[in-house]
């Protein structure tokens, strides 16, 4: 779950994002598994995301993501996006989808998925 802001400030609009709960799910566990999936607070301001997933079946070649953004209002409902990528096709053109590419310019100086499948290791 994340909080989405637009700031005005001198002209210019931003953008924050501000995760509030993070939740990681392996539709087959033959396949992949989550070692660890959590959403650490160091303070108001900083919040650090760290996920580890171990593949089991190798090579890799086909990968879909489903990004969903939910805000809690009478439980949490969609908000904004919610939908799935191909996460291959993604990563061999980050043109693609300029949304995607926003969330993954997040986090992908601090990741290995940062290649094209397929993925053998």
């Amino acid at each position: 779950m994340c909080d989405y802001r637009f700031i005005h400030h001198n002209g210019k609009i931003t953008s924050t994002v501000e995760f509030t709960n993070i939740k990681c799910t392996s539709l087959d566990k033959e396949f992949d598994d989550f070692e660890y999936c959590y959403l650490k607070s160091v303070n108001r301001s900083y919040k650090y995301m760290s996920l580890k997933v171990n593949l089991y079946k190798l090579p890799i070649t086909k990968v879909k993501v489903n990004i969903s953004l939910l805000k809690r209002f009478s439980g949490y409902k969609p908000f904004l996006y919610n939908f799935t990528i191909d996460a291959c096709k993604f990563l061999r053109n980050r043109n693609s989808n300029s949304v995607v590419a926003y969330f993954h310019d997040m986090f992908r100086s601090h990741s290995n998925m940062n290649h094209t499948c397929p993925f053998r290791s």
